[in-house]
């Protein structure tokens, strides 16, 4: 693959950058929920 074909097209969102953002976001939502979760539950 080459690097023109590569920066065609990336999926969804309009760079890489906006991927990693997500994740990290995901994750720390992940993190809230669970240790509310366990506080709740305690």
């Amino acid at each position: 693959m080459t690097m023109q074909q590569e920066k065609e097209q990336i999926p969804v969102f309009s760079s890489w950058r906006h991927w990693y953002v997500l994740v990290i976001v995901v994750l720390i939502g992940y993190l809230l929920f669970f240790t509310w979760f366990t506080k709740y539950f305690a």
